[in-house]
């Protein structure tokens, strides 16, 4: 009888830990669908964001220090010279695009604020076939934006900017 009374214990004790892993499954499953869709909501935000900030009125011409393409063996090497005397945040993005019209962010970094000229440098690896346009595009704190000229590179190595 103690036997019986003990495998019930038992079985509704294990009942009762499957039901709680059970629960605790479904929470993980519940906050991993949310990362997923919050993710999603980012990027569609990013997106839009993005074309907005193609159609802005702030845009201006920018005059960067220096800003170079060089193409060797199959990847594409961008690199700008700065002088951002600016307090704040600055962050340049890197724009690419084969029809010189329609560019797409493909790399960015965070400036700094210095009196010094400073350096940045990309390396797009996998650039398309043909003649791909390059541009930096500078977004200040302020919600400035700057755009630099548009340097193209063939698919033989020659470089055009203008």
């Amino acid at each position: 009888m103690k036997t019986q009374l003990y495998a019930k214990e038992n079985a509704g004790q294990l009942t009762l830990a499957v039901r709680k892993v059970s629960i605790i499954i479904y929470l993980i499953e519940l906050v991993i669908f949310c990362l997923i869709l919050f993710g999603a909501l980012g990027v569609m935000a990013q997106e839009k964001e993005g074309f907005l900030m193609n159609k802005t009125k702030d845009v201006q011409i920018s005059d960067f220090k220096k800003f170079d393409v060089i193409k060797i063996e199959g990847n594409t090497y961008l690199n700008l010279v700065v002088q951002n005397l600016t307090a704040g945040t600055t962050v340049y993005f890197v724009e690419r695009s084969s029809n010189n019209y329609d560019f797409t962010i493909i790399n960015f970094k965070e400036g700094i604020a210095s009196p010094l000229e400073i350096l940045y440098s990309w390396i797009d690896k996998n650039p398309p076939l043909g003649k791909v346009y390059y541009r930096i595009r500078e977004v200040s704190h302020d919600g400035i934006i700057s755009v630099s000229a548009i340097h193209s590179v063939g698919s033989d190595g020659t470089i055009a900017s203008k």
